[in-house]
């Protein structure tokens, strides 16, 4: 049986225009360069991506869904991932070995690299539109962080701030039953340190436990992470997508609203309660 071809699609919403490329074999494949297309300056421009066997036919789901700008360089792990139970996060499985959830010491360490409390929002957060409400115009990322906006999920199952707000899971709690997170927020320059309810669902990077500077992470579904070096230490620079534990055991999927008010259990949720924004 030959190799599956990797199939990039890009449709211009403002010419009506269609682009195939095609990538045989290109599993690997990491970056697109959205510039073939032929499209007004300020259009938005679709990108998915799949595989196609060519022996049975079979066409995969679109693994990739992002909207762009011509002549922008697409990173598609710079997507959502997904929002998780402070119980979730906290479970020894959770994490690939030789990582760990942001302590609040390493919070501090980082937005202290990135400019403080009241000047790290901008260092830290996605340059553009893309996951981000425009303009976005403050943003620098200058520590190569790339907070995107996935928002967070509330315990009455509302999901909320999506592309106004990044939230990311501490293992600290302010006092019982509180933990908290650090947020990067749209167009400002302030990271909040903020409580939370052991339920919300919030996105997750990772720091390494060592002083070893690698630059990736691999979890155990084979998701591939960047990893920036912040003076010394390793941290992930996209956001946690692992559906299973370390063991092998699956984390279950409460995205429906029914499973997931008053979840204080092991859970993920997909972002805005959208499977297409992992």
């Amino acid at each position: 049986m030959s190799k599956d071809i990797f199939v990039t699609v890009q449709y211009s919403k403002s010419t009506g225009l269609f682009k195939l490329d095609f990538l045989p074999g290109a599993i690997d494949t990491k970056i697109f360069t959205i510039h073939m297309i032929e499209a007004a300056e300020n259009s938005d421009i679709v990108l998915s991506s799949f595989f196609v066997n060519p022996d049975s036919k079979k066409v995969s789901k679109p693994d990739i869904k992002i909207i762009t700008k011509p002549g922008i360089i697409v990173n598609p792990k710079s997507i959502y991932g997904l929002l998780y139970t402070y119980p979730t996060i906290m479970n020894p499985l959770f994490c690939p070995p030789g990582w760990h959830i942001p302590t609040h010491q390493d919070y501090l360490n980082l937005i202290g690299i990135a400019g403080g409390e009241y000047g790290s929002g901008n260092n830290l957060r996605e340059i553009g539109a893309l996951h981000w409400l425009a303009p976005n115009s403050l943003a620098t990322d200058s520590l190569g962080f790339t907070a995107i906006g996935a928002g967070r999920r509330y315990l009455k199952s509302t999901f909320a701030e999506f592309q106004m707000t990044a939230s990311f899971w501490k293992s600290h709690e302010l006092y019982a039953d509180t933990p908290s997170s650090f947020e990067v927020l749209f167009d400002s320059d302030y990271c909040l340190d903020r409580g939370c309810e052991i339920s919300d669902g919030n996105s997750v990077r990772l720091v390494k436990d060592d002083n070893a500077i690698v630059n990736t992470l691999v979890d155990i579904e084979g998701n591939e992470y960047d990893v920036i070096n912040a003076n010394g230490k390793c941290w992930t620079k996209n956001n946690f997508k692992c559906k299973k534990l370390t063991d092998g055991s699956n984390i279950p999927d409460h995205t429906l609203l029914s499973d997931w008010t008053g979840s204080v259990i092991t859970a993920f949720c997909y972002v805005n309660g959208n499977s297409n924004l992992i």
